[in-house]
């Protein structure tokens, strides 16, 4: 049976987290790789956990990391992380009506799935902290693109009757331009207004605004004229 999907970002779109990510990553590599990573995401080519840590690491070291030394920064992230979230529990918190809103959008059928930037562990780490941990993780392992992580997450539910994209930065709405799909951004200020601009069907400011099986079914409409 077909049915709708939303795939959702991890930090900043379920999770208000995006700062201990940031943390975690940039002291992992300075210990692991002896690397100082520059923080202006948008000058990635691939604003994904495995996507930065590659390009930092050619960067530097004047070839790409191999496997093992991928590996080791993934593993010393997570750990990292995983650390932080039992001494700083408020670290990472839901948005505001995340849990109601995913509750809501599966009671009248819709599938709901994580395609993020992070490494899975991390990301698996910090939806169980925030009390979403039963949601499929379709994390940046192996694959650096955004675009290639949240096609692994469609393929992952079969036959779809439509998809929405959720996320709360510039790359996600140039992911969901790349493939096609509506995209709501969760987002306020500044931020908000440039999601607008990047053609995000609405923008919240979090998931207390209103029904949001209802947003999503009128972004899937007004999509699909």
């Amino acid at each position: 049976m077909s049915h709708s999907v939303a795939v959702f970002d991890l930090d900043g779109t379920l999770c208000r987290s995006a700062a201990l990510d940031t943390a975690g990553l940039v002291a992992a590599t300075r210990e692991v790789w002896g690397i100082d990573l520059d923080t202006d995401w948008g000058s990635y080519a691939d604003v994904s956990d495995e996507g930065i840590a590659r390009e930092s690491f050619t960067r530097f070291r004047g070839r790409p990391p191999t496997a093992p030394e991928l590996r080791e920064l993934r593993d010393a992230l997570a750990g990292r992380i995983e650390a932080s979230l039992t001494e700083r529990p408020a670290a990472c918190e839901p948005v505001p009506g995340a849990r109601a809103a995913i509750d809501a959008l599966r009671q009248v059928g819709w599938c709901v799935v994580v395609a993020t930037g992070c490494w899975a562990r991390s990301a698996e780490a910090k939806l169980r902290h925030a009390g979403l941990g039963e949601l499929s993780v379709f994390g940046s392992d192996g694959r650096p693109r955004r675009v290639d992580i949240v096609r692994a997450a469609l393929a992952s539910v079969g036959p779809t009757e439509g998809q929405v994209l959720v996320g709360d930065a510039l790359w996600d709405a140039a992911t969901a331009r790349a493939l096609g799909l509506p995209f709501v951004g969760i987002a306020d200020g500044a931020t908000a207004e440039a999601l607008h601009r990047a053609g995000a069907f609405r923008v919240l400011r979090d998931y207390t605004e209103g029904s949001v099986p209802e947003l999503f079914g009128a972004a899937l409409a007004g999509f699909q004229r």
